[in-house]
């Protein structure tokens, strides 16, 4: 008897279970209190696609409308595991308070806490489901599962994580096997970076046929589209920011930021694997160093060939022994697999080009690594890698990186001038942040290509100024 009781009771609840997560309650029941922020959230609820980005500025709603939707997609795919991404573990928080707001309490089954109990780590829902909550800080190799058919993304994970697209790329690979979503929204501090390309313009750029994803729809929304902050407050928010601050969190526009100092970079450009498919082994070799020990100790592997610049590997890392440093530079600078062409006709590297400090050089000449102090005038190396950054008539630059060199990528749309309230370069004093992996660029593109500003820039390419350096 005892048996039957418990079978027919696991049968009501399952029966209430698929009654209150199969979607046959309106959504408008179901979050009585709930009224969208602006006529862009409600045409984000209403899209059925499934990678979906608002992108906005600051306190445009981008949060809530997402958690909605997130929340909302669970009821329809019950019994599942699903994962929250926030930038960093506070961030988490702002999500969590969200989830809260849209889920019952009796949804609720078991909360994990983290240590501070402010933060869930999972939460088990009544559903069966599970709902995993994750930074993009913590990389890629946390973001690993069979299949996860409902993924929220918040805010754009390269602000503090240079694998950041390829944690989206994990995402993606979740919810191909199960038909899943991923629902974002971010605001756009970072410019005209990888979400730019991959998401706001539909991914089109690196389809064959340069046509946009149609499993992709994303909207802007800006500050004055939020009905419930009064006209009075966002006048004040606007009056609080620079220009350049304005159009990005604001506005919530993609822009290239005006203090930035490399204005012509185009990640679409230059960093394309395919640049690399046919690099001869006999191409000229350089290694440049940016010393340190808490900042990053950086090393760039490229050369320079029919002028143009090609990075094809990076090395970092940070309280690290030189010898350690020493033993790696000597390994990627001995890796001919980046090169086409026959082993034997492999040119070794001209030089090594290190920062001035001299008794870290001695002591790296002690474990094999020789250098030669760098050109720093920053002003003009500046100058030298905007025009590499230029494209030539193929609609090619001269400066080419590898993929596989994230950080550098990461930092260069990054490296900026100190701008005054109005909006103006403070160009005699960048900002001292991530400039890392910018220094040593800057020591290469100077080696190679010293004399570039000594053409006309509306004539010259940088293979006049390569034969130029060689004869001079």
């Amino acid at each position: 008897m005892y048996i039957i009781i418990m079978l027919t009771k696991r049968r009501l609840c399952a029966k209430k279970r698929d009654f209150h997560f199969a979607n046959i309650i309106p959504h408008s029941l179901t979050y009585p209190n709930y009224n969208p922020a602006s006529t862009q959230a409600t045409d984000f609820h209403q899209s059925k696609k499934h990678i979906k980005f608002l992108f906005g500025g600051d306190r445009a709603g981008k949060t809530g409308t997402v958690s909605y939707d997130f929340i909302s997609k669970i009821r329809e795919l019950p019994g599942k595991l699903y994962w929250a991404v926030g930038l960093t573990e506070d961030k988490l928080s702002a999500i969590w308070r969200w989830h809260k707001e849209f889920l019952a309490n009796w949804e609720i089954k078991h909360i994990n806490w983290r240590v501070t109990e402010e933060i869930p780590r999972f939460i088990k829902l009544q559903c069966g489901g599970k709902i995993e909550y994750k930074t993009w800080k913590s990389g890629p190799g946390s973001f690993s599962a069979d299949s996860v058919p409902i993924i929220q993304l918040d805010e754009d994970g390269q602000r503090v994580s240079a694998a950041a697209e390829q944690t989206y790329n994990d995402c993606l690979s979740r919810i191909i096997d199960c038909d899943g979503y991923i629902l974002g929204g971010a605001t756009p501090v970072l410019g005209k970076n990888w979400m730019y390309q991959r998401i706001y313009l539909y991914n089109a750029q690196n389809r064959a046929d340069k046509s946009p994803d149609p499993d992709i729809a994303r909207w802007t929304v800006s500050l004055l589209d939020n009905k419930y902050i009064t006209t009075n407050q966002k006048e004040k928010a606007k009056g609080r920011m620079s220009k350049d601050e304005i159009e990005r969190r604001f506005y919530g526009l993609f822009t290239i930021l005006s203090g930035a100092v490399f204005k012509e970079w185009r990640e679409d450009l230059s960093a394309q694997s395919s640049h690399f498919e046919n690099l001869p082994v006999n191409i000229r070799k350089v290694t440049s160093i940016d010393l340190g020990a808490r900042h990053p100790f950086v090393a760039l592997f490229g050369g320079e060939h029919d002028g143009k610049l090609y990075i094809w590997d990076e090395y970092s890392a940070t309280d690290t022994l030189l010898k350690i440093h020493a033993k790696e530079i000597i390994k990627r600078e001995s890796d001919i697999s980046y090169f086409s062409g026959d082993a034997r006709f492999n040119r070794p590297i001209e030089t090594r080009l290190c920062d001035h400090e001299r008794q870290t050089r001695i002591e790296l000449e002690n474990y094999g690594i020789w250098t030669d102090p760098a050109q720093k005038d920053r002003e003009l190396n500046r100058s030298i890698l905007n025009r590499l950054m230029m494209p030539d008539a193929h609609n090619v630059p001269d400066l080419l990186i590898h993929p596989r060199c994230a950080d550098l990528i990461r930092t260069i749309p990054i490296y900026r001038y100190k701008t005054n309230r109005s909006g103006t370069d403070q160009k005699e004093d960048a900002i001292k942040e991530d400039d890392d992996w910018v220094d040593p660029l800057m020591y290469m593109s100077r080696y190679f290509f010293k004399n570039v500003m000594d053409f006309n820039a509306s004539t010259a390419t940088a293979e006049d100024c390569v034969s130029y350096n060689n004869n001079n």
